[in-house]
């Protein structure tokens, strides 16, 4: 397992994206596992920073690997409810004049992941991704 606090800004994304490279390199990934968890990552905690702006804390992620599946943890704190595990409904296939706004990353996430769960207790939230290895 590694863990590792990054600030809250969208420049420290490419930190992201190099504790991640690091963490499949230690497990030996495959390309597919590392895309969708690569995606995923970047839109929760993109949508992290970009709507909880209130907030000043760091946010902090973790991952780790088990024989059947990769669990990622992503933790914010000074932030209001947001339950990503119950995202809103998306039309994938209206044409885009007809699409609202907001909601297809999210949906991606689900689409890649196998399990998204969501806590907030105490204005501290704690996002749980996994990803089952195949």
């Amino acid at each position: 397992m590694i863990k590792r606090t990054f600030r809250r800004d969208l420049e420290s994304l490419n930190l992201v994206f190099d504790f991640f490279n690091e963490f499949f390199y230690q497990q030996n990934l495959d390309e597919k596992c590392r895309f969708a968890i690569q995606l995923a990552v970047e839109e929760v905690v993109t949508n992290l920073i970009k709507y909880n702006k209130a907030s000043k804390a760091d946010i902090s992620l973790q991952a780790d690997k088990t024989d059947e599946q990769v669990v990622i943890q992503i933790q914010d704190s000074e932030v209001e409810s947001f339950d990503i595990s119950k995202p809103p409904a998306v039309n994938i296939h209206a044409a885009l004049e007809e699409r609202r706004v907001g909601g297809l990353g999210l949906f991606l996430v689900h689409q890649v992941m196998d399990h998204v769960d969501y806590r907030c207790e105490n204005k501290i939230t704690t996002i749980t991704l996994i990803k089952k290895i195949k």
